[in-house]
């Protein structure tokens, strides 16, 4: 993920393709979505493991 940041500013990730429809047959999510339902995208319960 360090990678994102600069692949980024390099105009890596600038392209937009309907790829992952294609492949899927669904829409992908946003985010933004993500975020906004974060309850539905949990795996189990987290704790921090530091002393």
């Amino acid at each position: 993920m360090i990678t994102f940041g600069q692949a980024i500013r390099e105009g890596k990730m600038s392209l937009k393709t309907d790829d992952f429809e294609k492949l899927t047959g669904d829409h992908p999510l946003t985010v933004k979505y993500m975020f906004e339902h974060s309850d539905d995208f949990q795996n189990g319960a987290r704790h921090s493991q530091d002393k």
